[in-house]
């Protein structure tokens, strides 16, 4: 934020991402979008239900210890469901996002000023898939969100984490509009497919 650099858009990518589309197709799409912030935004309490535990309930993410487990149970046992700070609607499901540099802007200064919101997303399943979206939608930025990251994400295996994508994949993400795609292994055949076919 302070480089002094010219930046429009922030691009939240993670080291099993790999562009699926050009420099230039990315530029000209984000030129013809102006202002908006692709994330993924489903209402904790309507659309993702299977994510009301993430925030009602306590997860000691940050600890190990024996019996964490168990103590765990027996405090969300034993205590009332928490509530949202401030009222905000619980919203998020994939943490991958393109916003522009106002919406980052908003977002660093809402969470210096608000230990409290920091704190109850400490105790929150998988936070980073729910805090930025969760401020963003409930500001006067809601408008600016696009409900879709841009990222080309498999799945159809049903386990825990995504499908790791081969050659095999390479028509389906390749034909997505997409313009990123995850999770790849590092030095796989199918990144020298793709940079052949966006060079």
């Amino acid at each position: 934020m302070n480089s002094g650099l010219n930046i429009d858009y922030v691009n939240l990518l993670s080291a099993q991402d790999y562009p699926i589309q050009s420099s230039k197709n990315f530029h000209s799409f984000l030129s013809d979008n102006p202002g908006k912030a692709f994330m993924h935004c489903l209402d904790v309490e309507t659309e993702w239900t299977e994510a009301i535990s993430r925030v009602k309930e306590y997860h000691f993410n940050h600890w190990n210890f024996p019996g964490k487990f168990k103590i765990q149970n027996l405090i969300n046992f034993i205590l009332p469901n928490r509530k949202m700070p401030e009222g905000l609607i619980p919203v998020g499901r994939s943490q991958w996002f393109t916003v522009t540099l106002k919406h980052i802007v908003f977002l660093v200064k809402r969470i210096e000023s608000s230990p409290h919101i920091v704190k109850f997303f400490r105790y929150s399943w998988a936070p980073d898939e729910l805090i930025f979206q969760t401020l963003l939608y409930n500001s006067s930025f809601k408008e600016d969100i696009v409900g879709n990251n841009l990222r080309y994400i498999d799945w159809s295996e049903g386990q825990k984490n995504p499908k790791l994508l081969t050659k095999d994949d390479y028509n389906s993400f390749m034909q997505s509009g997409k313009f990123f795609a995850r999770k790849f292994t590092p030095n796989d055949v199918v990144l020298d497919m793709i940079d052949e076919a966006i060079k």
